[in-house]
């Protein structure tokens, strides 16, 4: 898959997730549209992020916890860096 900003740029982006490196597709998309959502409070973003998560990747029943904790970890730190694209820094 090519990324919208980025051609040539993967979508897919590789986090950890308990213990395990997995590829999570649409990456990009889920957290820029996150970042997008200003007036959200936490609890609204942590499940828009987990919605997200699940629409575009298997997520399994036993390890949603997990999932949905690394992707807030990952939105937080793209947040606090004012980025949006893992890639190239655009929303």
């Amino acid at each position: 898959m090519i990324g919208p900003c980025c051609p040539g740029k993967p979508v897919a982006r590789r986090i950890s997730i308990g213990g395990q490196t997995v590829g999570i597709a649409e990456f990009d998309a889920i957290i820029g549209r996150a970042l997008d959502a200003t007036s959200a409070s936490d609890e609204e973003l942590k499940e828009m992020l987990l919605v997200d998560l699940k629409r575009f990747n298997y997520v399994p029943a036993e390890m949603e916890a997990e999932y949905a904790q690394a992707i807030w970890q990952e939105f937080l730190e793209c947040r606090s860096k004012g980025s949006g694209c893992a890639a190239c820094g655009k929303r």
